[in-house]
């Protein structure tokens, strides 16, 4: 009998969500493709792995399949982890999980540390838009490592804190003028001293989409303030509606630490067509680098998350 991984990485997500629709959601595959893999499985193995009716729900040879599958791909992780635990000398590969944004901002001195402190290592990038789809690459063992937001969504990640990350509002100039006026406020009155985001409710807002983390966090802020933002259009990458706020399209929100990068970046002819409103205090995030709890942390490992941890990026104040 051929021992398929991928079968059984299916089939310990459908146990875990208990559910072919969002086991195929969390897999990206049709919920058709979910069930073809499953009753593979059972036909190799000459047993129901599924109650079917009333709902889904494990037999005790599937319990058993369960236990032992996660058994399999630990032991497979500390495999890999064993020929890639190297020296300097060595050839190896960490393959990182990173968004778009954060990929721009924090490679050049991640790829800068590697070859200084491992320079026969190579970095695989795999860039994605939200943190909840790196924690799925993470899970089905497609990457080592991640940079992202919490909260994780997942028991299995273990949690390394790089530092806090604050959102921010970035607000268009005519918008801030009209808001101003509205309020008899004069033009260099800060517009954080009568901050309510309440009172923005006529104006556009940009959002990334809601896979996005970033979106998470700001969707709990505002239903605790029960504020409805006119939403105008929603991206994919976060980095798209910032741009549009520069471009007076709308008001976007933004992380602080990848704000501070475009600050060193961009022309401050650009940065004034837009005011930023830190709402540090009500929405504050962490950045992590995450990775399996199972996982048997190699030197070449332990080397990578100590230079993630001393980033420059990370000692802003």
């Amino acid at each position: 009998m051929r021992m398929d991984l991928n079968s059984l990485y299916y089939f310990i997500v459908v146990t875990e969500e208990l559910s072919f629709t969002k086991a195929a959601n969390r897999l990206y595959l049709s919920q058709q493709a979910v069930s073809s893999q499953i009753k593979k499985l059972e036909e190799e193995y000459g047993v129901a792995l599924f109650y079917r009716k009333p709902t889904l729900k494990l037999t005790s040879a599937g319990t058993s399949l369960y236990h032992t599958a996660i058994e399999i791909f630990r032991l497979h992780q500390n495999f890999q982890n064993e020929v890639s635990n190297i020296t300097a000398n060595d050839v190896g590969q960490i393959r990182l999980g990173i968004s778009y944004g954060r990929a721009r901002v924090f490679l050049p001195e991640i790829i800068q540390q590697m070859k200084l402190r491992c320079p026969n290592v190579q970095l695989k990038v795999l860039e994605r838009m939200s943190s909840t789809r790196m924690e799925q690459d993470l899970l089905s063992y497609d990457t080592d490592f991640y940079i992202g937001l919490t909260p994780t969504r997942s028991s299995q990640i273990n949690p390394i804190v790089l530092r806090r990350d604050s959102v921010i509002l970035v607000v268009p100039k005519p918008m801030m003028n009209d808001f101003r006026k509205t309020k008899g406020l004069s033009d260099d009155e800060l517009f954080s001293d009568h901050f309510s985001i309440n009172a923005l409710g006529k104006y556009p807002f940009v959002l990334p989409s809601q896979e996005n983390n970033l979106r998470f966090m700001f969707n709990h802020y505002i239903r605790t303030l029960n504020f409805l933002p006119n939403i105008l259009m929603e991206s994919d990458q976060s980095d798209t509606p910032f741009f549009l706020s520069l471009e007076g399209v709308g008001i976007s929100i933004y992380p602080e630490v990848t704000f501070s990068y475009w600050q060193r970046c961009l022309s401050s002819e650009a940065l004034a067509r837009v005011e930023v409103i830190p709402l540090s205090n009500l929405t504050e995030s962490k950045i992590i680098l995450g990775y399996k709890k199972q996982r048997h942390m190699s030197q070449v490992d332990n080397v990578f998350v100590d230079l993630c941890r001393n980033l420059s990026y990370f000692d802003l104040t």
